[in-house]
């Protein structure tokens, strides 16, 4: 990716405020520009990549809700409603990558399999700058420099 595209994808993350929609457009973006995936590929590809997403997203509020209950549970030492989350929590991680493979084995039947790879590639850069931009963001916020 040119280095201007570059930094105008980090500029585009800081401004975090825009919410979760903006993020995924950028990420499609990325992974559009990354996995080179032409219009053809992507009308077959992002519809599923889509659904997959959704997925996800459904599955990680779940997760979130009963990280709370295990929080809740562990700081009154509540043995049985800690041991009940726990396990519903490791259940939950479980679908998640059932999620996962299930997805990516779909990916292949619409998209050449190296470009499959470049999608995976490119989702994992994609989460690194977003979690560098976000430590860099909280890091101003609390007036430390970074870099």
């Amino acid at each position: 990716m040119p280095l201007l595209a570059q930094n105008r994808l980090e500029d585009d993350i800081d401004d975090y405020a825009s919410g979760k929609e903006r993020i995924r457009t950028l990420k499609i973006a990325h992974i559009t520009n990354k996995a080179n995936i032409t219009s053809d590929e992507g009308a077959k590809f992002f519809p599923l990549y889509n659904e997959y997403l959704n997925k996800l997203d459904e599955n990680r509020q779940k997760q979130m809700q009963i990280r709370m209950q295990l929080r809740t549970a562990t700081n009154s030492n509540d043995e049985n409603a800690a041991i009940k989350a726990s396990t519903e929590f490791l259940q939950l991680r479980r679908v998640e990558q059932e999620i996962i493979e299930t997805y990516y084995e779909k990916f292949k039947t619409v998209l050449p399999k190296i470009k499959v790879a470049k999608v995976l590639q490119a989702e994992l850069h994609f989460q690194k700058i977003l979690m560098e931009k976000l430590v860099e963001k909280r890091m101003q916020n609390k007036g430390i420099p970074h870099k």
